[in-house]
């Protein structure tokens, strides 16, 4: 039994004529390739359903017909105009370029951009910014690279901005408050009763180990640099440095320190003024100086185990501290360090150093009104200091703007040397130097001028120094090339 159909329209093709579907094919095809001649004749007897209305359009269009869903084909259409070449066409009347065709050579060629300009765009020094100072967001990533917008990435910084500065210190200040609320009773409350009570018993024993006179104690005096060691604790001093400064860091340190100004105190280390009498230009001690002594505390079990044989952080001040003196670089002049030590593991540590009168840089430049001349002289200064660092291979590990100081009679001093390193690889020392550069270019984003400065002062340092070596017919070293 056969379904019901519903009675076809008058102008729908009848079902039942064989081979229909191949006819209006066959029509249609040529209705379609068929050229607009004026010879051509308009009266050709077509069927109703594809004959032309009278009220039509003049135009060509597309016939309309039906067919029957047993058969299926693609519906010839018209073709549509190929963007590319409209597009060709808008260049040619544009730039008066004639025939049918045009090529590559005719587009306006694009100037290549200079190796120079790749440190002059803003976006791309605050990607970097972010990246060297480890919070990267996940929209900031290569402009030149991805072909982002610079609207795009201007939207997503104002909305960081507000975002900063208006929802996140809603709950972000209260949830670290929480937890570190949190963590403070249990560490009051429960670790470090328990600790206290444990460890009561050694600490009495270790109080009096330091005043053991233990047979194997020695010292040695050197012209400049003096050492005195035991089993649990070593001292290394400038051999012109004051016998009383010498005993007190020898017998206790930490007394010392609390004796003088206590300026910071926190988890990790202490630093205080102290009165020592600190060596002047000419090798001389003034009768009343002060020095600052640093105290660098342990940061718990696993990082102390991690470091029980490597160099303190107070060794480090020390070492690197007197190569830069020797090698002319401006800072604190190390005046002793001293570490407590079981046999060869390593312990806390402190550095004494001469304290540098001076203004931090960033603060320098912006409540000081120089002019181009001395803004030169004092990016120069910063350039050497880099340069020198760059042939000692070392990394300050920390060069923030502000660690450098300027003095009254304007020289710069590198200061806080407690994190410094020589690298030997270039894979480990050009990465840690340029997150030194990074860090210091990063105080001068609102202020261009600055950082055009000082980026001009160390390319026209490097080219100075690589045209003496040219002069005297030695190439630049390829080390120093890879540091610029």
């Amino acid at each position: 039994m056969t379904n019901h159909q519903a009675n076809p329209s008058s102008d729908d093709p009848a079902p039942a004529i064989p081979g229909f579907e191949d006819i209006a094919v066959h029509l249609s095809q040529q209705l379609s390739t068929s050229t607009n001649d004026a010879n051509s004749s308009t009266t050709t007897s077509l069927p109703a359903y594809l004959a032309r209305s009278a009220t039509a359009p003049s135009a060509p269009s597309s016939p309309k017909f039906r067919v029957d869903a047993a058969h299926q084909f693609t519906v010839p259409t018209t073709p549509t105009p190929n963007p590319v070449q409209l597009k060709l066409q808008q260049l040619r009347a544009v730039f008066g370029r004639g025939g049918s065709t045009i090529g590559l050579e005719s587009l306006p060629p694009r100037e290549p951009m200079h190796s120079r300009d790749r440190f002059s765009g803003d976006p791309r020094d605050d990607v970097r910014l972010q990246w060297a100072d480890g919070s990267e967001p996940w929209w900031h990533f290569d402009v030149e690279s991805r072909m982002v917008d610079r609207e795009t990435l201007w939207i997503t910084e104002q909305f960081e901005e507000f975002f900063l500065k208006y929802l996140k210190p809603v709950w972000w200040d209260r949830f670290v408050e929480g937890i570190n609320d949190f963590l403070s009773m249990i560490h009051n409350e429960l670790i470090h009763p328990v600790w206290s009570f444990v460890t009561a018993p050694i600490r009495a024993i270790a109080h009096l180990i330091p005043d053991i006179d233990w047979p194997w104690n020695f010292e040695l005096r050197g012209a400049n640099v003096s050492l005195k060691q035991s089993p649990f604790r070593r001292i290394v001093f400038d051999s012109q440095l004051a016998s009383q400064v010498v005993d007190r860091l020898w017998d206790d340190p930490d007394e010392f320190l609390a004796a003088g100004q206590v300026l910071t105190q926190d988890d990790h280390g202490a630093v205080a003024r102290v009165p020592v009498k600190a060596p002047t230009a000419d090798g001389h001690f003034r009768n009343t100086a002060v020095g600052l002594l640093k105290r660098f505390n342990l940061r718990g079990v696993a990082h102390t185990l991690t470091r029980l044989l490597l160099f303190t952080r107070g060794s480090r001040s020390w070492t690197y501290g007197r190569e830069m003196l020797d090698a002319g670089v401006g800072t604190a002049r190390p005046l002793a360090m001293v570490e407590d030590r079981l046999g060869p593991l390593r312990f806390r540590s402190f550095v004494l150093t001469e304290q540098v009168e001076g203004t931090p840089l960033p603060e320098f430049l912006a409540t000081t009104t120089l002019n181009s001349l001395e803004l030169d002289r004092l990016a120069g200064q910063f350039a050497r200091i880099w340069h020198t660092l760059g042939e000692l291979r070392i990394v300050h590990g920390s060069m923030h703007a502000s660690n450098f100081l300027v003095t009254p009679d304007r020289q710069l001093k590198l200061i806080n040397l407690d994190g410094t390193w020589r690298h030997w690889f270039d894979l480990t020392f050009l990465h840690r130097r340029d997150r030194d550069w990074l860090r210091f270019m990063k105080a001068w984003r609102g202020q261009p001028e600055f950082g055009a400065a000082f980026r001009a002062a160390v390319a026209r340092h490097f080219e100075e120094v690589q045209l003496a070596q040219r002069k005297i017919g030695q190439p630049l070293p390829m080390r120093l090339q890879r540091a610029a």
